[in-house]
């Protein structure tokens, strides 16, 4: 199964000697845990024959910190350590649960790496960069940013990396 990120799903099946192609993503949505609930169906011939249902458990990488006050806003702390060498941790507040998603992004806008994209509820979180790019390599040295979007906020701050 391969998810490229949009609301597009390709699969290929095979049944015996019976090739089921042209898998479409049907019907979403999210359960009370944070699960992506998925209802698949997979077409051959171009009659859908099968329709199966899914839940995809998505595990974030951040720790709630217990303890805190219920934040009244949405905010981003700035991280620390900065400058760093070699992890840093980010720092947010959800004063509303949200699906989260948490980038890093190099001084070009290119995307270097993603910390979060989880549904997470009210409260304070934590999580690190240990400035790695996705495939697990170290970056330069050099200034990134670091987004944080919930909904609709959304907001940037900048850090420095230094090896």
């Amino acid at each position: 199964m391969k998810y490229d990120g949009s609301h597009r799903l390709t699969q290929t099946v095979y049944n015996n000697i019976l090739p089921f192609a042209n898998v479409s993503r049907t019907d979403n949505a999210y359960d009370g845990s944070g699960n992506l609930v998925e209802e698949i169906s997979a077409a051959f011939s171009g009659t859908w024959i099968n329709t199966d249902r899914y839940v995809f458990v998505y595990t974030s990488l951040a720790s709630k910190i217990e303890g805190e006050p219920l934040p009244a806003d949405f905010s981003l702390w700035q991280n620390h350590p900065n400058p760093f060498n070699p992890t840093t941790t980010i720092r947010y507040s959800l004063s509303r649960p949200h699906l989260v998603q948490i980038e890093v992004y190099n001084v070009l806008g290119q995307l270097v790496s993603t910390l979060e994209n989880s549904e997470q509820g009210v409260g304070v979180y934590e999580t690190t960069w240990d400035g790695t790019n996705a495939n697990g390599q170290d970056v330069a040295s050099g200034v990134y940013f670091y987004r944080l979007k919930a909904g609709e906020f959304v907001q940037t701050r900048k850090m420095v990396l230094s090896r």
